[in-house]
């Protein structure tokens, strides 16, 4: 279960990186790109955390 924290903490922690884009250390494109795939990477391992805490 605790991985499961530490991956939507890094998710978070991409989220936040990506942001970098403002001060141009990433292309506009690309981080587009990768924020909606962490964004969607972390709402998918919120469920599990939630499906896990009901079973558990």
């Amino acid at each position: 279960m605790k991985f499961l924290y530490i991956a939507k903490g890094s998710c978070n922690e991409l989220e936040i990186q990506i942001i970098g884009t403002e001060i141009g250390y990433i292309i506009k494109e690309d981080s587009k790109d990768w924020l909606k795939e962490s964004e969607e990477i972390s709402a998918m391992l919120g469920g599990l955390i939630l499906a896990r805490n009901k079973f558990s």
